[in-house]
């Protein structure tokens, strides 16, 4: 009996750490380091390094892409008022060109219901266990990734690669349009209050669709 009562009781303990085991990232920010590396064949051969940051509040999301080549782009979304803008600076002006939300989210529709299979070995990224991984996706392409079951996103668009991933990705490769390859290892997960500034337009920034972009870019 008495056996019997200190195994309830270790269950009783054990109950609670399993339950709230993995926590929804519904607001903070994840900074990757990222390198990039020209497709073969490519006339710059050149490594670019660089970052990568998501800031998460609820459903409004901004994703910041630099690179030490002065390159600069910045994605913010708002999934409740179906927006989305990318912020550049060109001839010295800042522009707010407006996207189309759902389109962003078709994109994901190729990535959509891949297959996840926890591979052999751990280790630690930002300082969470990280579980290595394959993504095999319907195509038959896949992917190797580290990710840490402790969180998973609460918004299923978070990673466009990883749509409805059961966690959140720490290190991976993916190749983009153009054949390069981009590096991505966090650095650093930090689940905090976000300010709602950080989501809003400057008021410097003039708001302009795509089209007029190009024109501007030519």
């Amino acid at each position: 009996m008495q056996g019997l009562f200190r195994y309830i009781i270790t269950f009783l303990l054990l109950l609670p750490i399993a339950v709230q085991a993995q926590k929804p990232f519904v607001e903070g920010t994840i900074l990757y380091s990222i390198k990039l590396q020209q497709a073969d064949g490519s006339s710059d051969q050149t490594v670019h390094n660089g970052t990568y940051i998501i800031t998460v509040k609820g459903k409004q999301l901004k994703k910041e892409f630099k690179l030490d080549n002065d390159f600069d782009n910045a994605i913010l979304y708002n999934g409740d008022a179906n927006t989305a803008y990318s912020l550049k600076v060109t001839q010295g002006k800042k522009y707010a060109i407006q996207l189309d939300a759902q389109e962003l989210v078709n994109r994901t529709s190729s990535y959509r219901n891949f297959r996840l299979e926890d591979q052999g070995g751990n280790t630690t990224v930002a300082g969470l266990a990280a579980q290595k991984a394959k993504v095999t996706y319907r195509d038959g392409a896949s992917v190797d990734i580290l990710y840490t079951k402790e969180w998973k996103p609460a918004d299923e668009y978070l990673f466009e690669h990883f749509p409805s991933i059961n966690g959140l990705p720490l290190d991976f490769t993916y190749k983009v349009e153009n054949g390069a390859l981009i590096h991505f290892h966090a650095e650093k997960v930090e689940s905090n209050v976000v300010e709602s500034g950080v989501f809003r337009l400057s008021k410097d920034c003039k708001i302009i669709s795509n089209a007029e972009y190009q024109q501007l870019s030519k």
